[in-house]
């Protein structure tokens, strides 16, 4: 029988087994880094530490963040532009691979850089994905990155705050979308992700051409005030910016039900949203797929 043959429980157990030290991890971290984990998506993802958050919450639900990614998939298809800013080890990216889409990630810690790059490889997607190295933020140069404890691989962040748990720090480029876009040209942008700890304030205020464009693009955006009040924002202040172009927000957990919100009723919780503007490229199926995920 071979890997990809094995029951799921079966393979979710022995996957899981790697997070064990010693011998009894062996046969775990085997098939997690040699075959991979199956998405719901279709995509296959190496899964190397089974207790490292990020990767749990795939092995658990078939994807993390399983509602963003139902997002994803109503909006993106074959050639259309999504931009992960925050790529990780690539699970939005290869969500947005197996609908046929191009995505441009962003990603600057080196070994996540190379692990999204082998998701894609593993999956023989490599005409579908550009890596960019590098940070975004509302302006040119090098900025301080802190990586965190690799227990929690969606911690790095430019600023250096508690939740961080910083090991060490090192320089990244920085750049804007806005120069970016100006540079590559891939065309219209149909949606996009912005993890980025507490800096996703300063993405924005590098994205005008996007926000501008004539079909402004889906956002799925992460924010909260511990995060951004490190620079002065709040979660409010950070989708005021998306509020003044027209955007309607819905909150968006990691499992659950979504929920339409507005600005003045933003919580300062660390919060998923999903932003969405009247004139988005196929707004009728998001809106469609946000009823089904439980949106009124």
């Amino acid at each position: 029988m071979s890997a990809d043959s094995l029951p799921s429980k079966i393979k979710r157990r022995l996957i899981r087994l790697g997070a064990r030290p010693g011998l009894v991890g062996v046969p775990g971290r085997w098939l997690g880094r040699r075959r991979g984990w199956r998405m719901d998506c279709g995509a296959r993802v190496i899964i190397d530490n089974p207790a490292e958050y990020i990767q749990s919450q795939i092995l658990a639900h078939g994807a993390y963040e399983p509602l963003s990614a139902a997002i994803l998939q109503s909006v993106l298809g074959p050639g259309r532009l999504f931009l992960d800013v925050g790529g990780n080890i690539g699970n939005h990216t290869l969500v947005a691979a197996s609908t046929g889409a191009r995505i441009h990630a962003f990603e600057p810690v080196p070994r996540l850089g190379d692990r999204l790059l082998a998701n894609i490889r593993l999956n023989s997607w490599e005409d579908r994905l550009e890596l960019f190295r590098c940070a975004l933020g509302a302006e040119e140069g090098t900025v301080t990155l802190h990586e965190a404890e690799q227990w929690d691989d969606g911690s790095h962040s430019i600023l250096e705050w508690d939740g961080a748990r910083s090991r060490h720090s090192f320089p990244v480029p920085l750049t804007t979308l806005d120069l970016h876009l100006a540079k590559t040209r891939p065309g219209p942008v149909a949606a996009m992700k912005v993890d980025v700890e507490g800096y996703e304030a300063r993405v924005i205020d590098g994205a005008r051409s996007i926000l501008d464009a004539d079909a402004p693009p889906l956002w799925l955006l992460e924010t909260g005030d511990r995060m951004a009040n490190q620079i002065g924002e709040s979660a409010r202040s950070v989708l005021g910016r998306l509020a003044d172009r027209g955007y309607e927000f819905w909150s968006v957990p990691e499992v659950g039900h979504v929920k339409k919100v507005v600005l003045k009723d933003i919580s300062g919780d660390v919060v998923n949203y999903c932003c969405l503007h009247p004139r988005s490229t196929g707004r009728d199926a998001v809106l469609g797929t946000l009823r089904r995920l439980g949106a009124a």
